[in-house]
């Protein structure tokens, strides 16, 4: 008796399953599904062949996005000129310049030094109260203008509302886009699929009079297609991830023949010991040791020489 195949549906990819459905429900439908008395099974499968329309390509990133990242350079790039040139005017230390230091220096260094450190969110609300409080002391835009920034912090405003207004419409596209959870459209295509393939083989037994073959044949061919696509991509996926750690491999083995060979004393030097430091060490001990080697006195007998107290260094 046939049997229909099994197939690693979960291994199908998100746009590879939608026409597996398709294939499959032209398949049922073609061989009457009224007659082989599946019928229920043929409308749930019209109905997960509607559902597969929300399985679609990847967004990707928003067309918005290397703009937006532009822009945040930018203002970066104007604020660094504003807080370098104020660090060379503050090394010059020019008497016409002092006073006019004494209002932009600390507002300069409160807002903008080490802006760059900060994640980008922390930077627009940083640079958002820093032109609001410059509006609110003309005494300080006055300095700054002064001192020769008028160009860097209109080019940073002008960058910096841009990159607001564009960041704005980026996340409006974003919000419009349909909310579709894709992982429970294809878990359930799963399922369905599953269980039409069980209920067509018990059916065989159910109904003994019915011929099944010929639907189970052509679904079997059509399994075997897919399944095809499946050990086809495995394939190319472990080719190139042993490729890697063949590559990996052999680099590391250049690596280790590269590297200098150690260097080992041959048994033909003699080795050398330094005298010891302590010099009254050397005049004391060491007559007592001789005089156990000349004497052949065993070395038990003299336990008391080692017990001699310690000749103090000068």
């Amino acid at each position: 008796m046939d049997k229909i195949q099994s197939i690693a549906l979960t291994k199908l990819l998100k746009l590879e399953l939608p026409q597996f459905v398709k294939k499959i429900t032209t398949c049922l439908e073609k061989h009457n599904p009224k007659a082989l008395k599946l019928q229920d099974a043929y409308n749930v499968l019209l109905d997960q062949r509607s559902k597969m329309a929300l399985l679609r390509v990847p967004y990707g990133k928003n067309i918005l996005t290397p703009v937006i990242h532009k822009l945040h350079l930018k203002r970066l790039k104007y604020s660094a000129a504003i807080t370098t040139q104020i660090n060379f005017i503050k090394k010059m230390n020019l008497d016409d310049t002092r006073e006019l230091l004494e209002l932009a220096h600390p507002f300069v260094k409160l807002h903008l030094y080490y802006l760059r450190q900060n994640n980008q969110y922390v930077i627009d609300q940083t640079l958002t109260i820093f032109f609001d409080q410059l509006n609110k002391k003309p005494d300080i835009q006055n300095a700054l203008e002064t001192l020769g920034m008028k160009f860097y912090l209109d080019e940073m405003k002008k960058a910096n509302e841009e990159h607001y207004k564009l960041s704005n419409e980026r996340s409006r596209d974003i919000s419009q886009r349909p909310k579709i959870d894709s992982k429970a459209v294809q878990k359930e295509a799963h399922y369905v699929l599953r269980s039409i393939f069980e209920q067509i083989n018990f059916y065989q037994f159910t109904y003994p009079d019915i011929d099944y073959s010929g639907l189970i044949s052509e679904i079997n061919v059509l399994i075997a297609r897919f399944s095809g696509l499946i050990h086809t991509r495995e394939t190319c996926n472990n080719t190139r991830k042993n490729k890697t750690k063949a590559t990996v491999a052999a680099a590391e083995i250049i690596e280790v023949a590269n590297e200098p060979a150690p260097q080992y004393q041959s048994a033909s030097e003699t080795v050398s010991i330094s005298p010891p430091a302590n010099k009254e060490i050397e005049k004391t001990e060491l007559p007592a040791i001789n005089i156990i080697a000349e004497q052949n006195i065993p070395f038990q007998n003299f336990s008391h020489i080692l017990q001699t107290p310690d000749v103090e260094s000068s």
